[in-house]
């Protein structure tokens, strides 16, 4: 998911012969790691072997040809496309140490996964609205502040 956008960009400027090239490596790689972890780490090999190929090729290999395609600096281009990510990862990390939850059931984890996607997707859609989204967060919270008073 995080780079559909540049997926969709290489492919409307004829350059998804290099996009398919760059996911069939990333699938055999996996294959590969996957084959030769899963005998001595078992399922955590596997999933070694997924998430390194999945980095390499969604946060190096696809946003560099990206940024070269389109002609935009790369470290601007990581910053300005995962800080807002990573930001809400970072609170949703601290708000889960903060309630710690003992899930007992499928109802109470759906129950618990709605929650957590309803405040992400609040916060996303609040914050990129606007192209400056902690002072347009900041003027909201005072004038809610200020309306209760």
């Amino acid at each position: 998911m995080p780079q559909l956008v540049a997926h969709g960009i290489l492919k409307g400027t004829s350059r998804h012969r290099v996009l398919a090239y760059a996911l069939v490596t990333q699938a055999a790689v996996n294959i590969g790691l996957s084959v030769a972890l899963v005998d001595k780490y078992g399922i955590e090999g596997v999933s070694v072997a997924t998430i390194i190929p999945l980095v390499l090729t969604h946060f190096i290999v696809l946003p560099i040809y990206t940024c070269g395609v389109l002609e935009l600096p790369f470290w601007k281009y990581l910053r300005d496309s995962y800080s807002l990510p990573a930001a809400l990862s970072l609170l949703l990390v601290a708000l889960a140490g903060a309630f710690p939850l003992s899930v007992s059931s499928y109802a109470q984890l759906i129950g618990y996964s709605a929650a957590v996607a309803g405040i992400v997707f609040s916060l996303a859609f609040m914050l990129a609205l606007n192209k400056d989204p902690f002072g347009r967060l900041m003027g909201f919270l005072s004038r809610t502040g200020r309306s209760r008073d």
